[in-house]
């Protein structure tokens, strides 16, 4: 998260047990919201499906409907686990999904996973988002198309490259930069420096973008 927070001059990240509260009450406000979690897509009912925001804290999309308004909103990103599904047996004119909830509430554009992708190569794919929409001005469809593409292409040798120099320029503490890394960095150090260990449709086909 602090490496997105980074592209951003006003920020507020929340990782507490009142996150819920916090979103409801202060996300109207937001141009960007960017949510790093858990995600259930309900198929017995849409409208349960939820996003998990704590240990006992849900946000389900029916609140999403009924509380969010999102009046200054650019762009949502929800970079959870089956946050893009929709129930395929719906044969209504409109789907009905969490990304859907949000762009009711406002949100132009939201940018949400089809299935439940690994946290290291999410965290991959969303920092090359951010990257391309703030540094190289990429507009969101592209900068999206761009971090896919990048990944499906990262070899091995690349990606513990390019997390070593993350590990310096972390601006929290040296535990918590070990504690996000080292899982990634143990992931990716089993293969061949040449090979390309995110080149499988799983890794990077499932983010999708929604609305405009």
């Amino acid at each position: 998260m602090d490496e997105i927070a980074r592209h951003f001059d006003k920020r507020e990240v929340s990782v507490r047990a009142d996150a819920k509260r916090a979103l409801l009450e202060r996300c109207g406000g937001a141009s960007v919201i960017h949510l790093s979690t858990h995600g259930v897509h309900d198929l017995g009912s849409s409208f349960n499906s939820r996003l998990r925001l704590g240990k006992d804290e849900d946000l389900t999309l029916e609140e999403v409907f009924e509380h969010l308004r999102l009046e200054k909103n650019w762009l949502v990103c929800l970079s959870a686990c089956e946050s893009g599904l929709l129930d395929y047996r719906d044969i209504a004119d409109e789907f009905i999904g969490l990304q859907a909830g949000f762009l009711y509430a406002g949100a132009p554009t939201v940018i949400a996973s089809l299935w439940s992708i690994a946290d290291y190569t999410t965290a991959l794919v969303m920092m090359k988002l951010y990257e391309n929409i703030y540094q190289h001005k990429m507009t969101k469809a592209a900068a999206l198309r761009n971090a896919q593409h990048w990944l499906k292409d990262l070899t091995a040798g690349e990606a513990l490259k390019l997390l070593k120099a993350k590990e310096e320029v972390l601006e929290y503490s040296e535990r918590m930069a070990r504690e996000d890394i080292s899982p990634v960095r143990r992931a990716v150090s089993l293969h061949d420096p040449a090979s390309k260990p995110f080149s499988h449709p799983y890794f990077w086909a499932g983010y999708q973008l929604f609305g405009v």
